[in-house]
């Protein structure tokens, strides 16, 4: 259920360290999450590396927005989803402009190994979110939002035929602990928006729903719809990445294969 969480290498928007989110989460009884912080990579390693330490396994993506809006979200399957998914965002970011990425396309790219999910919002003004099973690659999903349930409750019964329940997902975002991280996630949207708190508006903040809630919490949100969380527990079943291996001293007391090669030839 755990499709969208952010640290606060979602910078200028995430306030939790990568160690207080898993700690946060092994509370609430999270056994699976995805670390998707916004336009941002970095932190990506080091949360597949610890999330076993607390009992979580990782799932790493990112979260694609204009400003504080979100517009897609991508998840990896695999390590070379995830190189392809950091690729795209590279692009992104070196075609930008003053710090900001370059403009997002309308739909994702497809890449192999790479799984999307669109926010809810964007369905009634994008055409082949509405459509059936023919709209959607099968590697694109409809995330849905607690406050999205009464849309799409009126949805299904205007057009039962339209986006399937097979491409929809329990979309419950992760930001926050309490009021005081919502109060700084505030501050620092001022700063990236240069302008004072007063100034900002509701589309430029994340609201304070978006908390880090226990499995109950958020499967009594979707009481009524137990299949949209059914399908985000498959989505993230469907995504395997491990950095174990590959990051600081290994547990057998191997040093790291790049420290070994630091200064020549391992041959040498």
């Amino acid at each position: 259920m755990y499709l969208n969480n952010h640290s606060w290498f979602s910078l200028r928007y995430g306030v939790m360290r990568p160690e207080e989110l898993l700690a946060e989460a092994q509370a609430a009884g999270v056994t699976c999450m995805a670390l998707t912080d916004v336009h941002c990579t970095a932190s990506g390693p080091d949360f597949a590396r610890l999330a076993p330490q607390y009992g979580i396994r990782p799932v790493l993506g990112v979260d694609f927005r204009r400003g504080a809006v979100q517009h897609y979200l991508g998840l990896a399957r695999d390590h070379d989803g995830y190189q392809r998914l950091c690729g795209f965002l590279s692009e992104l970011l070196h075609t930008g402009h003053a710090g900001k990425p370059a403009p997002l396309p309308e739909r994702a790219p497809a890449l192999e190994g790479v799984v999307w999910v669109y926010p809810w919002s964007r369905r009634e003004n994008t055409a082949w979110m509405q459509t059936g099973e023919g709209g959607l690659r099968p590697d694109e999903f409809v995330g849905v939002r607690p406050e999205d349930l009464g849309a799409l409750r009126l949805a299904l019964q205007r057009d039962p035929n339209g986006t399937p329940h097979q491409r929809m997902v329990a979309l419950q975002t992760a930001t926050f602990r309490n009021k005081r991280d919502h109060n700084a996630h505030r501050l620092l949207r001022s700063i990236d928006c240069n302008c004072l708190l007063a100034k900002l508006s509701e589309n430029q903040v994340a609201p304070f729903t978006d908390r880090l809630l226990r499995t109950g919490e958020i499967q009594h949100i979707y009481t009524e719809f137990p299949w949209l969380t059914e399908r985000a527990d498959a989505l993230l079943d469907a995504c395997h990445i491990d950095f174990a291996g590959d990051l600081g001293d290994q547990e057998d007391g191997a040093t790291h294969r790049n420290i070994r090669t630091f200064t020549g030839s391992i041959v040498e």
